[in-house]
């Protein structure tokens, strides 16, 4: 009877050590509520033109306990457009940090909707990963634009 005791108790003890090293998985949906920079364009060779562009976004979860909601982020990117500037191919970065103040890291792809990829960060970003769509919306008024968001994360 006491060995199980024992035997119980250690099991307990192992799970407690070991709770903070399974990884959370969670889905998530929401809107970046966005403010573009001015974008610098550079003319190209046959009419293609390379843009950079910077923008300061507010991540809206639709779950006020997404560990996104409220995530203040900074993105960068370029875009190689081609004649006209009705397509091409656009990618960057945002970086920034969420209301407990750690930094979180995202990649992303595309033009009026594409891909991201939480890249990590620091704190409980630091070996956290995930991906997903986002989708633009157009502008809001204001100079704010907005655009939609989806994905799955993992937390550990």
């Amino acid at each position: 009877m006491r060995i199980r005791s024992v035997l119980a108790m250690l099991a307990i003890s192992a799970l407690a050590v070991a709770a903070p090293c399974i990884a959370q998985e969670m889905t998530g949906n929401g809107e970046s509520i966005i403010v573009d920079m001015p974008p610098k364009e550079t003319a190209l060779p046959d009419g293609y033109s390379f843009v950079e562009l910077q923008s300061r976004q507010l991540l809206v979860s639709a779950d006020t306990d997404h560990p996104f909601h409220h995530a203040a982020i900074i993105c960068s990117g370029t875009c190689t457009m081609k004649p006209g500037g009705e397509s091409g191919s656009c990618s960057g970065g945002c970086t920034g940090r969420d209301p407990d103040g750690d930094v979180i890291t995202f990649s992303w792809d595309g033009m009026d909707q594409g891909g991201w990829k939480l890249l990590g960060g620091s704190g409980k970003w630091s070996k956290a990963s995930g991906s997903g769509m986002w989708k633009s919306m157009g502008p809001m008024g204001a100079g704010f634009t907005r655009s939609t968001w989806s994905g799955t994360i993992r937390m550990k």
